[in-house]
């Protein structure tokens, strides 16, 4: 069943054109993820389902009845809310009903139980005790505190005021309340950005068994692969939908390329071979030759070339390389403390960093992370310990807060102070590679968006030489695109790094080890963020003693599934196998008759040439069945 659909949507702000007749159907309880390169108009979407925007042209189909939510960016509230009043706002009726069932329990004291207006007053409670509780009133008050502590705010802060609370912990009181409602259609633009690891990862398992739809802007590609069943993709004003999560989307992106190159390179080579005969025909210079070529003229003028794929890959290009090699220890830190007033954030804090290594400082928010980078970066004093820094370190800083910046100079201006010795040229080149192009260059800091200051910040990043990178959220405003050559690049660096990053698939791809603190205390994982997830859960595993053994039996079964999968999977590959070679050997013989054809002995001979041309046209269908088959083997692969 469809719950809304896009009809030849458009949509432009001043003169620029966001969406250019976009269409798309959403089914109901499709749990789709919404991806795109910044400003490809993925929140417009959103706002526009939400009814919050109305299109410039087109047709949104939707069920009146169905109800939309949606975390408007502001909202008025009463200066007297608490944290749980305005959770629990959203149950006024219930509240009420609730009321009226308490008043009706003390009534019942002054009736008498022999009489026939009792009988009435019973049948009147017992109708009402009945609704209440099919609409949930006997577990709602758990719901809101269960959604609270769920999103960090312990029982302790629900009685909060609300207009207490600073933007980040709004937005997540926002998206409590948004949960609470359940609406048919739940609607979550950038939902982890005020999240630590340990909620988004609450937040996941929730959405997860939300029994609606669902449909979310997301950056954070770990949250996608957990909770999305779609990805949506717009690109170039074009949408496209893929069933599965966001690895599945990956995998299937690259075939769907992959395919289209193909499709190009095959268009490219038949141009080409078109054009030979053409030249050959003209040469030759019979009147007879000269109407074939003017005839293929024509079809090649019809001919269709597909798009070019090369050319969607718009993406920054980074080579960071460490200057000077470092000694063996990078960083020593003994008991470090640092307090703000009477708030303690780092007790004792011990660890050493060696070269090569790439950390990950992990923690819930509030537990110092970001305090010890800049104390180790030098903007920050600390109160007690010791900090020693290894043989010809080199240290470089990535502030999330990007304070760096000078507000009033532009693009340009920013990088020449930096590197004053550096021409303007190369230094545009430069931003060329971080996708600041003609006068992108002389924007002013100030009105750069999030995710081009960010691009600023790792310009001057890859510019200073270190072999020490200390990287607070580098990936924070970044698309998902970026983000991929960001990691790319920092896969390819042979200095030593210290990172705090909430992105988990970050983590995964360039930690090697994961520090996380907690109360305190510091705890180092010799491994990757998936490593430290499944480590923690072995200790989890530990503290629960009735936790059921796998029986022998089950093991077995376990095996010999496992065995088929394996022989399923290389029976697959074998076919495979033999797939390519047939194209292959076809791709050959078709190449061989376009020669045949160019012959005179077969171009003159009616009868041979229609042969010929018989067996090309059931090659060419031969070869788009190969295709397909190769194509849907590749992909139950991918699936295994």
């Amino acid at each position: 069943m469809i719950a809304l659909s896009f009809s030849q949507i458009k949509k432009a702000y001043y003169e620029q054109t966001v969406l250019d007749s976009i269409s798309f159907s959403i089914n109901a309880q499709d749990k789709l993820g919404l991806i795109g390169r910044n400003g490809t108009g993925k929140t417009t979407i959103l706002r526009l389902i939400a009814g919050v925007e109305e299109p410039d042209s087109g047709m949104i189909y939707m069920d009146s009845k169905l109800k939309v939510g949606y975390m408007k960016q502001t909202d008025e509230l009463d200066e007297d809310y608490t944290l749980l009043s305005y959770c629990m706002s959203a149950f006024e009726d219930l509240l009420s009903l609730e009321e009226n069932l308490t008043a009706m329990e003390h009534e019942m004291a002054s009736f008498k139980t022999d009489n026939e207006d009792f009988k009435i007053f019973m049948s009147k409670y017992e109708a009402l005790s009945h609704s209440f509780e099919q609409q949930g009133g006997y577990i709602f008050r758990s719901k809101v505190r269960g959604i609270l502590n769920g999103l960090g705010f312990g029982d302790e802060s629900h009685d909060r005021a609300v207009k207490s609370l600073s933007g980040g912990q709004f937005a997540r009181l926002k998206l409590a309340r948004l949960l609470i409602d359940e609406p048919d259609i739940l609607i979550l633009d950038e939902p982890t950005n005020h999240l630590d690891i340990a909620t988004t990862s609450w937040l996941e398992n929730y959405l997860k068994q939300y029994p609606k739809t669902l449909l979310l802007v997301s950056h954070d590609r770990y949250f996608l692969d957990s909770v999305c069943t779609k990805i949506m993709e717009i690109e170039n004003s074009n949408t496209m939908i893929y069933d599965g999560n966001y690895t599945v989307f990956k995998k299937k992106k690259e075939a769907h390329l992959e395919q289209l190159k193909r499709q190009y390179e095959k268009a490219q080579s038949e141009r080409a071979k078109q054009e030979e005969l053409i030249r050959k025909f003209k040469q030759r210079g019979t009147e007879k030759l000269a109407k074939r070529a003017k005839s293929r003229e024509k079809r090649l003028e019809r001919l269709e070339t597909p798009e070019y794929v090369a050319s969607r890959d718009n993406k920054m290009k980074l080579n960071l390389k460490a200057g000077l090699s470092s000694g063996t220890e990078v960083l020593h830190v003994e008991n470090l403390c640092k307090s703000y007033g009477e708030q303690e954030v780092i007790r004792d804090v011990s660890f050493n960093v060696f070269r090569g290594e790439r950390i990950g400082l992990i923690g819930h928010n509030g537990t110092g992370k970001s305090t010890i980078l800049k104390i180790l970066e030098g903007s920050l004093d600390f109160d007690e310990g010791q900090i020693k820094f290894g043989h010809q370190v080199l240290c470089a800083y990535y502030d999330q807060s990007m304070e760096d910046l000078d507000p009033e100079c532009t693009i340009i201006e920013e990088i020449h102070n930096f590197v004053p010795l550096m021409d303007e040229v190369d230094i545009r080149t430069l931003l060329g590679r971080f996708l600041f192009t003609s006068d992108d260059v002389f924007k002013p800091i100030k009105v750069l968006s999030g995710g081009e200051k960010a691009r600023v910040m790792l310009t001057k990043l890859f510019l200073t030489d270190s072999n020490f990178l200390m990287m607070d959220e580098p990936t924070n405003h970044l698309d998902i695109y970026s983000k991929e050559v960001l990691e790319d690049a920092l896969g390819s660096y042979d200095g030593t790094m210290i990172v705090i990053s909430h992105d988990r698939y970050f983590l995964d791809k360039i930690c090697d080890q994961i520090l996380e603190i907690d109360n305190h205390e510091l705890t180092l994982y010799h491994g990757g963020y998936s490593y430290y997830t499944e480590k923690k859960a072995a200790l989890a595993a530990k503290d629960e003693p009735d936790k059921p053994l796998v029986t022998k039996t089950e093991k077995r079964q376990d095996k010999k599934k496992e065995r088929q999968m394996i022989n399923q999977k290389k029976s697959l590959q074998s076919q495979v196998s033999e797939i390519e070679a047939i194209i292959h050997s076809t791709e050959t013989r078709l190449e061989e008759i376009a020669h045949e054809l160019c012959d005179e002995a077969v171009y003159s001979d009616p009868e041979k040439t229609k042969a010929i041309l018989s067996e090309e046209k059931q090659l060419k269908t031969t070869q788009e069945e190969l295709y397909e088959k190769w194509e849907e083997i590749n992909e139950q692969l991918s699936d295994m």
